[in-house]
């Protein structure tokens, strides 16, 4: 999976956020987060998914092959899942697991949302 490094950059910069911040909310060191903002490291999802928390985006706009901003709504579900299969051979087969398991939970909120 491929990684907007300099986007990520940016957004922390833009809040007003060190490394050493976000670091520490992600209970790494700062040394490895710095790899990781440099490309030098990967993250799996999970941790991906908690740094776009941290940086108020969506982890799938931290992803390089996928460029379209996805917000989660009723019909976001086939959209998301539709990139998923079609980017099955640049992401690992754990890192797709991960995808459709963080797919099923927002579709179990969106229906308890709309019921």
């Amino acid at each position: 999976m491929k990684i907007h490094t300099e986007k990520i950059k940016e957004l922390r910069e833009k809040l007003g956020i060190s490394q050493e911040d976000i670091s520490e909310q992600m209970a790494m060191s700062q040394t490895a987060y710095s790899r990781f903002e440099t490309g030098e490291t990967k993250l799996d999802f999970e941790k991906l998914a908690r740094l776009a928390d941290i940086l108020r985006t969506d982890p799938i706009s931290l992803v390089k092959s996928y460029e379209k901003n996805v917000t989660l709504n009723n019909s976001s579900h086939n959209v998301v899942s539709d990139y998923i299969e079609n980017q099955y051979m640049m992401i690992d087969k754990d890192i797709i697991e991960q995808l459709k398991d963080t797919l099923n939970i927002l579709n179990a909120l969106i229906q308890k949302i709309k019921n």
